[in-house]
């Protein structure tokens, strides 16, 4: 591992972490399924996923990023002690390589904030949201498909080490993503 520490926004630092290398997803986790919960995905958290990646991929793409769902992200468990894989729903990597997904390598992560369990909704809200902002994960992404919610998008960004809710005017986002 390299010695050399990756400054987080908020000042502190974190040592880059080697991946867990990955050759065959299908073999290894089961899409739309939480391992850690032991929660299938619900078909609304599929059909949302399925139907923003396209546009999401649309705009890594142009950026020159590659779009990860449901794959292996290398993560510090607690910091600088132990690595932990995650399953972020929409992931957006520097790196074309998603067999070597690492935290550092991370431009976006959104999560489908599933209503099918509270244990999964806290777990896409409060666990992933401070896993990324720990890590310093530029922009993070939570989208609310079920249509009973009135939130559909919150969209966050770094700000001096800790997220910043973005605020849509007029209905719209102000063009501040990294990815276009």
């Amino acid at each position: 591992m390299s010695s050399s520490l990756l400054q987080i926004d908020s000042g502190y630092s974190l040592p880059p972490i080697e991946p867990v290398i990955h050759k065959d997803f299908a073999e290894l986790y089961i899409p739309y399924y939480d391992e850690e919960l032991d929660v299938p995905q619900g078909e609304t958290h599929f059909e949302t996923v399925y139907n923003q990646l396209y546009l999401i991929g649309h705009m890594a793409e142009k950026a020159g990023y590659k779009l990860l769902s449901d794959c292996p992200v290398c993560y510090w468990e607690k910091v600088n002690t132990k690595k932990k894989v995650y399953l972020p729903d929409i992931t957006i990597l520097k790196s074309k390589n998603p067999a070597a997904a690492v935290f550092q390598e991370v431009v976006l992560v959104g999560e489908i904030v599933s209503g099918t369990s509270r244990a999964k909704m806290e777990k896409d809200t409060v666990k992933m949201f401070q896993l990324n902002e720990l890590h310093g994960i530029p922009e993070f992404l939570l989208i609310y498909p079920d249509p009973q919610d009135d939130r559909i998008l919150d969209w966050f960004v770094l700000s001096g080490g800790k997220y910043r809710k973005l605020i849509p005017q007029k209905g719209r986002y102000e063009r501040h993503s990294s990815i276009g």
